[in-house]
């Protein structure tokens, strides 16, 4: 939701794929079409007047801008398929983990501009999980793991191991803290 709008995402899996904008009373301000593959969406990411969102036949990040109409910002398809994921945002760029890798994009390009990979068990087309921006760092269920990203140093600062998200969709939440030790 970004100035009383809400956005969402829509596909019945047959070209037929949709991002939306209502009002806050629910009134159609814009639909946009948009290329997927068998996609199901989690929530876009709204940053003043930009969409980001899942998409694509291949798998890749979608930017769009809401303040004109919902013409398309940019595609990046370099991502893998995979679905079920939302994008971050942290220190002005968007963030993604798709495929075991959490990913910095430039907002008005959608280029990625770093990279980590991180251990990933996923075996499915569906990630089932997001990064969540906190203070210091990003938070990530890289499953079996819970990892903090320091998104400076683009490297794991701890991890955690356990069965996070084995079974179930894992979103981690992160309180605002003084950022101790972290670079």
């Amino acid at each position: 939701m970004s100035d009383g709008n809400v956005y969402v995402a829509s596909s019945n899996n047959r070209g037929d794929t949709w991002l939306y904008d209502l009002s806050r009373d629910g009134v159609l301000r814009f639909r946009t079409g948009f290329d997927s593959q068998w996609e199901q969406y989690w929530s876009p990411l709204v940053i003043g007047g930009s969409v980001f969102l899942d998409g694509g036949t291949g798998g890749g990040l979608y930017g769009f801008d809401a303040t004109n109409g919902g013409s398309r910002l940019f595609f990046n398809g370099d991502l893998s398929q995979f679905d079920r994921w939302s994008p971050a945002w942290w220190g002005g760029s968007v963030w993604t983990l798709v495929g075991g890798v959490l990913r910095q994009h430039d907002p008005t390009k959608g280029s990625t501009l770093a990279a980590v990979a991180l251990p990933s068990s996923a075996g499915s087309y569906s990630m089932e999980t997001a990064p969540v921006a906190g203070s210091c760092y990003l938070y990530v269920v890289s499953r079996p793991d819970l990892v903090a990203v320091d998104p400076v140093a683009m490297e794991a600062a701890w991890s955690v191991s356990g069965t996070f998200g084995q079974r179930l969709t894992a979103l981690p939440a992160a309180a605002s803290i003084h950022c101790m030790g972290a670079t």
